[in-house]
C-alpha cells in the first residue's frame, strides 16, 4: 500500500507539471488576430474594386477582360486577374489596327500610407497577411512573432479609364477575335473601366524596438522570408524592406454590365476587303508627227484609267501618200464585283504610223521618196488586293481561284499579316508567286486568326513601230473564300 501511495503521487506530480506546462505554453503564445487589409478599405473607399493579386499595369489595366460574377455583396469582392484584353493582343486579330487610343490620360491621386497589424500567431510557412504582389510570395519564419507591424506606401498613384465609347466601338470593330466579343456577350466576363495604379509600392517590416527590418536581415533573424519572382520587379531595398519597381494595379472598377448589351457587334468570322488601283501610260517616238512624250494615269479601285493619243503623220506631196497615223489607247480599272472578288480589266492597243519626205514633187508627183516609221506603246500597271479578316480560332484553309488571266504578265501572292508566305494545304510546301494565267486555282493553309492578303498584279504592255499594230484586252477575275471557319 505504502509503494501504491508513493506511485499515485509521483503520477499526480508529472500530470499537474505537464498542465502547468501546457498552461504556460498558452499564455505565452502571441495570440491570433484579424488582419485588416488597409488598402482594401482604402480601395473601396474610392468606389474600386480590390484585387486578388497586384499585379503590374501592362497586365491589369483599363480594356482587360475578367472571368466574374458578383457575389451577394458586388463592393466587397476581390477580383481577379485578367484572361484577356480587348485593346491588345490576345483580342486583337494579328495585323489589324490598334486601339491605342482607348484609354484617356492619368490622372494623379494620393494613396496615403497605411500600417498592418500582424497576426503573431502565423505557423511557420504561413502566407503572411498582406496584399499579395504578383510574383512574390511572403512567409513567416519561427521568429515571426518578433515583427511588430508593416508599413505600406507609394511613390505615386494616377487613375487611368477607358473611354467607354471607344470600348463599345472595340467590341463592336470586326478587329477584333469573336472569341472575345462572344465572352462580353455572354456576361460571364467584365471589361475593366478604371485601374487605381501605384508606383514604387513598398512594405515596411519593423520589429519590436521599431527599427525597421531588411529582407536579410528578416532571413537572418529568421522572421520571415520572401521568393521574388525574376519576372516579379520587386527587390530588396535601402528605403523599405522590399519594394516593386513596376507600376502596380491596387483596385479596379468595371464597365457596368448593361454597356454592351444591345450593342450592334461584327457577326462574322470572315471579312473580306478590296482596295487596288489601275495605272495606263502612252507614247511615242520617230519623227514629225509622232503622239508625244509618255503621259501615264493612275485611278484607285473602281475608278478607270483612261488615256488616248492619235498622231499627226503626213506625208509631203500628197498628205495621204503611204502615210499610216500612228495611235495608242489604254483603258483599266480593278473594281470589287462582290465580297473575296475583284475583276482586273485591261484594253490596251498601240499603233504604228508612216509617212514619206521627197526629194521634190512634179506636178503633184512625189521625186525621190524616204519612208520614215513612228512607234507608239501602250501599257497597263493593274494591282488589286484582297483582305481576308479570319478571326475564327482554328485554321481554316484560304482557297484563292483565278479566271481569264493572260498568258504572261499575271501574277498572284498570299501573304499572311507579317508579308509571309503560307503553305500549300496538301503538300505543305511554301507557295511564293504564283504565275497565274488562264484558269486556275490554289489552297492555302492560314495560320489562324489574322489578316491575310491576296495580292494580284498584271503588267501589260504594247510596244510597236512602223506599220505595226498590238492589242491586248481581256478581263481577268480573282476570288478568294475561306473554307472551314468556325467559332
Amino acid at each position: 500500500m505504502h509503494n501504491g501511495v508513493k506511485t499515485g503521487i509521483l503520477f499526480g506530480l508529472v500530470a499537474v507539471g505537464i498542465a502547468g506546462i501546457a498552461a504556460a505554453y498558452f499564455l505565452m503564445r502571441p495570440k491570433a488576430i484579424v488582419v485588416a487589409d488597409r488598402l482594401c478599405d482604402y480601395v473601396q473607399g474610392q468606389q474600386l474594386n480590390c484585387v486578388t493579386t497586384l499585379a503590374a499595369d501592362t497586365f491589369v489595366h483599363p480594356g482587360s477582360i475578367i472571368s466574374y460574377q458578383p457575389s451577394q455583396t458586388p463592393a466587397s469582392d476581390q477580383l481577379p486577374l485578367p484572361v484577356s484584353d480587348i485593346t491588345g493582343t490576345s483580342c486583337l486579330v494579328p495585323g489589324t489596327r490598334e486601339f491605342t487610343d482607348a484609354a484617356k490620360a492619368p490622372s494623379p491621386v494620393s494613396i496615403p500610407q497605411l500600417s498592418y497589424e500582424v497576426n503573431g500567431a502565423l505557423k511557420i510557412g504561413a502566407d503572411v497577411e498582406l496584399p499579395q504582389l504578383y510574383g512574390t510570395t511572403i512567409k513567416a519564419g519561427p521568429e515571426w512573432s518578433d515583427v511588430q507591424r508593416v508599413d505600406f506606401a507609394v511613390d505615386e498613384a494616377w487613375i487611368t479609364q477607358i473611354d467607354e465609347n471607344l470600348a463599345i466601338n472595340a467590341v463592336q470593330s470586326c478587329s477584333i477575335r469573336k472569341q472575345c466579343v462572344d465572352r462580353i456577350k455572354s456576361q460571364q466576363y467584365r471589361v475593366v473601366a478604371t485601374a487605381l495604379v501605384a508606383k514604387g509600392l513598398n512594405y515596411k517590416f519593423y520589429d519590436k524596438s521599431g527599427a525597421v527590418i531588411s529582407l536579410s536581415g528578416a532571413a537572418n533573424a529568421n522572421m520571415f522570408s520572401a521568393s521574388l519572382g525574376g519576372s516579379s520587379n520587386v527587390q530588396a531595398t535601402t528605403d523599405a524592406t522590399i519594394k516593386a519597381t513596376d507600376p502596380r494595379v491596387v483596385g479596379v472598377r468595371l464597365l457596368p454590365v448593361d454597356v454592351f448589351a444591345g450593342q450592334p457587334v461584327c457577326e462574322s468570322n470572315v471579312i473580306f476587303r478590296a482596295d487596288g488601283s489601275a495605272s495606263v501610260s502612252i507614247g511615242g517616238g520617230g519623227g514629225k508627227g509622232q503622239i508625244g512624250a509618255v503621259q501615264t494615269q493612275r485611278k484607285p479601285i473602281n475608278e478607270t484609267a483612261q488615256l488616248a493619243a492619235t498622231g499627226t503623220e503626213s506625208s509631203e506631196c500628197d498628205n495621204g501618200f503611204e502615210r499610216k497615223v500612228s495611235g495608242a489607247q489604254a483603258t483599266a480599272s480593278v473594281a470589287a464585283t462582290a465580297d473575296g472578288k475583284i475583276r482586273l480589266s485591261y484594253d490596251i492597243a498601240a499603233h504604228g504610223g508612216h509617212y514619206v519626205t521627197v526629194a521634190g514633187c512634179v506636178l503633184g508627183q512625189v521625186v525621190g521618196k524616204t519612208g520614215h516609221d513612228n512607234s507608239a506603246s501602250a501599257s497597263a500597271d493593274l494591282i488589286g488586293t484582297i483582305s481576308v479578316i479570319i478571326r475564327s480560332e482554328n485554321s481554316p484553309v484560304l482557297r484563292v481561284t483565278w479566271q481569264n488571266m493572260p498568258k504572261t504578265g499575271g501574277e498572284i501572292r498570299v501573304l499572311d499579316w507579317n508579308n509571309e508566305p503560307l503553305r500549300d494545304s496538301k503538300s505543305e510546301q511554301i507557295v511564293g508567286p504564283i504565275t497565274a494565267a488562264g484558269d486556275g486555282g490554289q489552297d492555302l493553309q492560314s495560320r489562324g486568326p489574322g489578316l491575310y492578303h491576296v495580292e494580284t498584279r498584271i503588267q501589260l504592255s504594247s510596244s510597236v513601230g512602223g506599220n505595226d499594230d498590238k492589242t491586248q484586252q481581256q478581263s481577268a477575275d480573282v476570288t478568294a473564300d475561306v473554307v472551314g471557319a468556325t467559332n
